[in-house]
């Protein structure tokens, strides 16, 4: 953590400091003076303080010494808001561009998930995305026999959180986890970040389509990792009023990630899919920046205001 200053000439201001404090005794001396004009001693106690009453007459700015650093620490924090105060930290943030390519086919149907599958990925997504930090690169692709482009790379959240909700099943039949590897790669490549991943979320059943050796070529010589993301547990789910199971293809995606250099991950409950999604998604060390010029001017004006307030009511000192 550091602080930095966008105007350090202005720190300059700080000499004024020690002008500003001996003048301070210098016009209270002066009041004292005058209250000896006065014959009341409640007077004079509301103008030299409580304390001027001593036996070596030494406690006569008691009370006028809260102001005094009152005074002293508003105009301190108001030297600092003009100078451009900076609080640099070092914060995890996402690193790259990623693409989330979502299962649609009718097998995201079953319900080993509660509901179903599809909707406790869209579910699981959204939870991610609302919880990441502003700075996101991120696209969503959608496919099943065919694979569709939802929403190209963007920044805007609010945007890409939209089209996962609007995400539906598709009625194209198969599942083509080639065709999605390389339309998000393609989603990828005008993207100029260095670290581009992809989120394939799925059961793993890879039905219609080519080979998926030649998505995952594809993938290698464009520089984009695959993290694979099991959708569906281990005893499997019923869809459509079908008598057979859909279970999970673990070894496909196993190997769509080793071969990518990404990470597997089985998704058992809809849990521990926030969780796995979180940890598919590499982060970095980034230097991150809080302007706090315009806290310590709203600090310094208030500081100064319960200052004049004091001066005039319970430290007033009468003419």
């Amino acid at each position: 953590m550091e602080i930095e200053f966008l105007r350090p000439e202005w720190l300059g201001l700080f000499l004024i400091l020690p002008f500003l404090i001996y003048s301070h005794f210098f016009v209270f001396r002066r009041l004292k003076k005058r209250a000896f004009l006065f014959a009341n001693f409640e007077t004079l106690k509301r103008v030299t303080g409580q304390g001027f009453i001593g036996s070596k007459k030494k406690t006569f700015v008691s009370k006028n010494l809260f102001l005094l650093a009152l005074r002293v620490f508003s105009f301190s924090v108001l030297i600092l808001a003009v100078s451009g105060i900076l609080f640099s930290y070092k914060a995890d943030v996402l690193g790259g561009s990623f693409v989330i390519a979502l299962d649609t086919s009718s097998s995201m149907l079953a319900n080993d998930f509660e509901p179903d599958r599809i909707t406790a990925a869209k579910d699981a997504i959204i939870l991610m995305l609302t919880s990441m930090g502003s700075r996101m690169n991120a696209g969503l692709v959608t496919f099943a026999g065919i694979s569709m482009i939802q929403n190209p790379i963007t920044d805007k959240r609010d945007e890409l959180l939209s089209a996962i909700e609007k995400v539906k099943i598709m009625r194209s039949g198969g599942t083509d986890l080639t065709q999605a590897i390389i339309t998000s790669v393609n989603v990828l490549a005008g993207e100029k970040n260095k670290q581009k991943a992809i989120i394939l979320i799925t059961d793993g059943r890879s039905t219609v389509g080519s080979p998926i050796e030649q998505a995952i070529e594809y993938a290698i010589d464009q520089n984009v990792v695959i993290n694979t993301v099991g959708m569906a547990t281990k005893e499997g789910g019923a869809f459509l009023n079908l008598e057979s199971l859909s279970s999970l293809d673990d070894v496909t995606l196993k190997m769509i990630a080793n071969e990518t250099q990404g990470r597997y991950f089985h998704a058992g409950s809809p849990q521990e899919l926030v969780f796995k999604l979180e940890n598919a998604l590499e982060t970095q060390k980034t230097d991150q920046e809080v302007d706090l010029s315009w806290w310590f001017i709203a600090a310094g004006f208030l500081v100064l205001f319960i200052e004049w307030m004091l001066s005039n009511t319970k430290y007033r000192s009468i003419p």
